[in-house]
């Protein structure tokens, strides 16, 4: 089973630890086991919003302006996708590219 970590706690009876299957950076690491350019740094999560059972949302931004983040996170016909999004089981999923990254103005 896989969760995550969402707080440690000291309580009387010894360490408390807090599991989230729930929580949106859950979402957010699995994505980035199945994705290697985020876990390299090439992309990057902006935001993730999830409703459970409902709904999930990724917004995704490219640091390589030769990589289109969506169609890196999406894969060959959605491979990357189909193998961790059906765990969620929300009905409406969306990926798209985050906020533009502003540029230091000269």
């Amino acid at each position: 089973m896989r969760a995550y970590i969402h707080d440690v706690r000291q309580e009387q009876r010894g360490p408390q630890i807090f599991l989230s299957r729930t929580h949106p950076q859950f979402m957010a690491k699995l994505f980035a086991q199945e994705v290697p350019e985020i876990y390299d740094n090439i992309i990057e999560i902006k935001s993730v919003a999830r409703d459970p059972g409902s709904r999930a949302k990724i917004a995704v931004i490219s640091r390589d302006s030769g990589i289109d983040p969506v169609g890196a996170c999406v894969g060959m016909r959605g491979s990357r996708v189909q193998r961790w999004w059906p765990n969620y089981k929300a009905k409406k999923s969306t990926l798209s590219n985050g906020p533009p990254t502003r540029q230091p103005s000269s």
